[in-house]
């Protein structure tokens, strides 16, 4: 399907991330682990790196407890300065306890760094990772890189990527099962990632990032309600647009719990449409239904920031009071959105005040009733 647009941050989101016990935001964190990135990053220019280096304590899960924190190179590969994918690994531990179903596990991101040099001589550098993930009552919220505020300085991206996994404890796999793993290169822009969601795909949460580095447009799969255990993005295809490689073509696919594929979808842009206008029209029916939107060229307070999008092309706008309140993905679908907050149940005022009057009414008549009575008995003497 052809749309007009430019290139988006693309993610999917699969159900079990909904079992992740609540997180919240966290801007002094995130700091800290964005100036512990961009430190890996400045050593990485500095000197070849090779085999495995530790990584600062910070993460971006507070609710969770820190089992491991590293930057991680494939064994004995060698790392030059003109050729380099760094990726940092957050492994992170959750108590049983908080999470909403009793699945122990672990959950890890990484987080992935790029430096390539392209035969047109233009180099991506990209910076990516996730602000926070909060999931308050087994339902999704995200955040969105603000580009502004991180990457100053950088003007030509790559695609940025980070991959979330949930990982049951019976499927650990170490490092080096990820160097072991043969993987097209084509269908997988991220070896070491992919890797593992390619050998244990139904147990494992993907949240794949692509962002367009000209603007800040968001695109969420949200499949809780519905059954979806995964939903992926794959043969991704890239364009050189005026020096920067940006996504132009990617396919993605949908798994049920059960493993049996229910649907897959594909979208592309062509590179005249790249630096259009975005039809928002367009764009809401780039997707299956059930798709949610963010816009982030409109402030957070905006009613229109983000939207469901709906059959046929409609949207079903999230309101601010909405994302504020965290209002289940359930329950954003199950209603048109014409009322940002829970149904009331019909008042039950006016009933109370005709039972009030008709109390009253039947007072004064038995109190009429007992005067009139009352004039009608002889007098004693």
């Amino acid at each position: 399907m052809k749309f007009s647009g430019v290139p988006l941050i693309i993610l999917s989101f699969a159900t079990v991330a909904a079992n992740i016990a609540p997180s919240p935001a966290q801007g002094e964190d995130t700091d800290q682990l964005m100036r512990s990135i961009r430190t890996a990053w400045s050593n990485r220019q500095e000197k070849i790196l090779t085999g495995h280096f530790e990584w600062s304590e910070s993460c971006f899960y507070p609710k969770g407890s820190m089992s491991k924190s590293m930057i991680d190179i494939p064994h004995g590969t060698e790392v030059p300065k003109t050729d380099t994918s760094l990726t940092a690994i957050c492994t992170m531990t959750f108590d049983k306890s908080r999470m909403h179903h009793s699945v122990e596990g672990s959950i890890w991101s990484s987080i992935t760094l790029g430096h390539v040099k392209q035969k047109e001589d233009a180099v991506f550098d990209g910076i990516s990772f996730r602000k926070w993930i909060n999931v308050e009552n087994a339902e999704y919220t995200t955040g969105i890189i603000p580009r502004d505020k991180y990457m100053p300085n950088v003007t030509h991206l790559k695609n940025l990527a980070l991959t979330l996994h949930f990982r049951p404890l019976d499927s650990f796999y170490g490092f080096n099962d990820l160097d072991n793993c043969k993987v097209d290169a084509k269908r997988v822009p991220f070896r070491g990632v992919d890797c593992v969601r390619l050998r244990r795909t139904r147990e494992l949460v993907e949240d794949i990032w692509y962002l367009d580095p000209n603007r800040n447009f968001a695109i969420i799969r949200a499949e809780q309600s519905i059954g979806i255990h995964t939903i992926s993005f794959y043969d991704v295809e890239y364009t050189t647009i005026n020096s920067v490689l940006v996504p132009s073509k990617w396919k993605g696919e949908a798994l049920y719990k059960n493993g049996d594929m229910k649907f897959s979808f594909e979208s592309n842009i062509t590179a005249s449409d790249v630096n259009s206008k975005i039809d928002t029209e367009k764009l809401s029916q780039a997707f299956p239904a059930g798709t949610v939107v963010f816009d982030a060229t409109k402030p957070d307070t905006d009613n229109k920031h983000s939207y469901i999008a709906k059959q046929g092309g409609g949207k079903r706008y999230i309101s601010h009071e909405e994302r504020a309140r965290q209002v289940p993905y359930r329950v954003l679908l199950a209603n048109d959105g014409s009322s940002t907050g829970p149904k009331s149940l019909p008042s039950r005022h006016p009933f109370l005040l005709s039972l009030l009057i008709s109390a009253t009414v039947l007072v004064i008549m038995l109190f009429i009733k007992g005067n009139k009575r009352a004039t009608h008995l002889p007098m004693r003497t």
